[in-house]
């Protein structure tokens, strides 16, 4: 397998291969909850989510998914099935591309984040500045995780700062 979480990671690229028509995921809790059992009490499992909603909160600190998990089957459309090893009555979670309800579904948490606030007045209305600070981090390979704009500031996540 593929480190941790690898084992989800290589039955969707089998999945994948083999055009299954769904992928099962077994594990010790009732598929994705909508926040960190380990750490929230009375958390509850989510029934539905999209692949991109699975995928967002696996990068972002969900430790039941690997964060590429996702990748191998979502082109084919081929669901996967979060199901509880200890309750497999349990409805689970399925990961789709079916859209379900809106609102807040879960919050999740990554350890090891780096926030970089840049600010300057030369930003007001300036043509290009966002590309000139994108082009910087990729000079230097680094990703850039989140990031929010207001008119004289840039804050930005990274997780990985050899570069820096």
């Amino acid at each position: 397998t593929l480190n941790r979480g690898g084992s989800d990671y290589t039955a969707t690229i089998i999945g994948a291969a083999v055009n299954a028509t769904e992928v099962q995921i077994w594990t010790d809790i009732d598929g994705f909850h909508n926040n960190d059992p380990r750490y929230v009490e009375n958390t509850s499992a989510l029934t539905h989510l999209t692949f991109e909603e699975a995928a967002e909160l696996a990068y972002f600190g969900a430790k039941i998914l690997h964060p590429q998990t996702v990748s191998p089957v979502k082109e084919r459309n081929i669901p996967i099935y979060l199901k509880n090893t200890f309750t497999p009555e349990a409805p689970g979670t399925c990961i789709s591309d079916r859209y379900h309800s809106t609102g807040l579904k879960a919050i999740s948490a990554k350890d090891g984040i780096t926030a970089i606030k840049i600010k300057s007045n030369r930003m007001l209305m300036a043509h290009g500045f966002l590309k000139k600070i994108f082009d910087v981090f990729d000079k230097h390979g680094t990703a850039i995780d989140m990031i929010t704009t207001s008119e004289i500031a840039i804050s930005l996540t990274i997780d990985d700062t050899r570069n820096l």
